[in-house]
């Protein structure tokens, strides 16, 4: 009996040796919050998502190439805020947003935005974009 417990607490340092020695270091990148709000005198349908890169979301992507998107667009009403946004303070990452008024989306089907491309507002903004912004997105309507 207590050559297998040797045995086992033997593995059991060697196996948390290893882990130690093999992990690498976890880079922390600070982030900040942003804010996006509707004074656009009517409800809102949007998509969000973080990039690399700034790459605009388009009704093609957003309904044909990644569908999830187009079938979970966050809604907000007028005056409404959603302070769900990340985004990383070491400047790589950008945030893709892409906006439709309840009335554009009343008016057109899914395969009309794509065809036409259509929406009611699209942004492409990096750290230092929401930074000049106060990290404040305000949808205005125009």
């Amino acid at each position: 009996m207590f050559k297998s417990s040797f045995i086992g607490l033997s593995l059991l340092s060697c196996s948390i040796l290893f882990s130690a020695m093999t992990c690498n270091d976890y880079e922390y990148v600070p982030t900040h919050g942003v804010s996006l709000e509707n004074n656009s005198g009517e409800s809102i349908y949007y998509a969000c998502d973080f990039y690399r890169e700034a790459l605009p979301l388009t009704p093609h992507v957003i309904f044909e190439e990644s569908p999830g998107y187009g079938n979970n667009l966050r809604s907000l009403p007028n005056g409404g805020k959603d302070s769900t946004f990340v985004i990383t303070e070491d400047g790589r990452d950008a945030i893709g947003l892409i906006i439709f008024k309840k009335s554009t989306l009343e008016k057109f089907t899914k395969k009309e935005l794509v065809e036409l491309n259509l929406y009611d507002k699209q942004y492409s903004l990096f750290y230092e974009d929401l930074k000049k912004m106060n990290f404040r997105i305000t949808y205005t309507g125009e």
